[in-house]
């Protein structure tokens, strides 16, 4: 009984520390929704330039699109015109990051590490669109305008020429709107379609999380695992088959590093989680070829590694070689200092707030799901 009640409070105070952040990302996603289309991102990815592939590894890098919500887009993208190199880098670098993402990572993991983050995403989106775009440019593949159905998110149906406003598109900049629909609809997207998509893995991730700072004990890797190489190693072996989102990743991160894993080890797991899964290697195979999926995953293992080695000599530079203790430290206090600050109403509202959000947005799925079973059960 003592040991659920660790877990449950170990849960509810990753929730309440990471509450109003993520309230922040869903506003900043609602904005951003309104701002970019798809039909915007697939103007600037069509070719197989270096420059289009950059552009297509920078455009993924705001979107808070998971490692399965971006699969639909991908599709859309590429049926309308986007190179398979600068496909590859907008399906590599999307799911790594997102503004919801980026604004959890700096209230857990320090600036250092969120900024790194991004540059990161933009890295390895380039690396892998690169490699795709040379070596596996005229790869026959099947057609990808099918429903890519595998894939076990919800509302993922991607864009059609008709309705740019379905899955995570909003409507086309020739559309017209009033500021107030504007502001309904970016409304909708932040507090609804986001958290319709991560809810359920929200509350995966910060579960695991609490049950991860039960099971390990503190300085866990630091004892048994000397080599930094072999902890990436083992994120990496964890990570690349999961399903695990940017957001709801990051509070198992927080645990990681007071666990003893090091700043590059935890990134590994940062940057192999969100950034694929089985289910959406499985739909990459008919979106971009056998080949060009073999090389994008390969990819995205030689850009963590690269990167956590990167991170570790980063933090070592800055904080003159004690930057395991450093990073340690920084998730320590951040788990500890929040708790008595005076912002400490406002962050119980926020819990609850974003606990009610992701509630609705679930019941909404559920209701969404029953309707198209009911329907189907008609129809037949």
């Amino acid at each position: 009984m003592d040991s659920l009640r660790e877990i449950f409070l170990a849960i509810v105070k990753l929730w309440n520390e990471m509450a109003i952040f993520l309230l922040f990302g869903f506003s900043a996603a609602g904005i951003l929704s309104r701002l970019m289309s798809a039909a915007t991102v697939a103007n600037h990815m069509g070719g197989a330039s270096w420059w289009s592939i950059t552009k297509a590894a920078l455009l993924g890098i705001p979107l808070p699109l998971c490692s399965c919500g971006v699969i639909p887009t991908g599709v859309w993208l590429r049926d309308h015109g986007a190179s398979r190199g600068a496909t590859s880098a907008f399906l590599i670098s999307t799911p790594q990051t997102g503004i919801d993402s980026l604004a959890i990572t700096y209230s857990f993991l320090g600036p250092v590490f969120a900024i790194f983050r991004a540059v990161a995403a933009l890295f390895s989106g380039l690396f892998g669109g690169i490699l795709v775009a040379n070596f596996a440019p005229h790869e026959s593949e099947a057609s990808t305008t099918q429903e890519p159905d595998s894939c076990h998110c919800s509302g993922h149906e991607p864009p059609s020429d008709s309705d740019t406003d379905s899955c995570h598109e909003p409507p086309g900049e020739s559309q017209k709107s009033s500021l107030k629909t504007h502001i309904i609809e970016a409304l909708r997207y932040g507090l609804i379609t986001i958290p319709k998509e991560i809810g359920l893995w929200l509350f995966v991730g910060v579960a695991a999380a609490g049950l991860v700072a039960w099971l390990i004990p503190d300085r866990y890797f630091e004892q048994h695992f000397q080599s930094n190489l072999l902890s990436m190693l083992l994120m990496i072996a964890l990570g690349i088959p999961l399903y695990i989102c940017s957001s709801a990743s990051v509070p198992v991160a927080v645990v990681l590093a007071m666990r003893g894993l090091s700043p590059g080890a935890v990134f590994v797991f940062l940057m192999a989680g969100p950034a694929t899964n089985i289910g959406a290697i499985a739909i990459l195979f008919k979106v971009l070829g056998v080949r060009a999926t073999i090389i994008q995953t390969v990819s995205i293992m030689i850009s963590a590694l690269v990167c956590g080695l990167a991170l570790d000599w980063i933090y070592n530079l800055i904080y003159a070689s004690q930057g395991l203790a450093h990073f340690r430290q920084i998730a320590q206090s951040t788990m500890a200092g929040h708790v008595h600050s005076p912002f400490g109403l406002l962050r119980i509202a926020s819990s609850i707030l974003l606990l009610l959000i992701v509630l609705n947005a679930l019941r909404l799925q559920w209701l969404d799901k029953r309707n198209k079973q009911l329907t189907s059960c008609h129809q037949n």
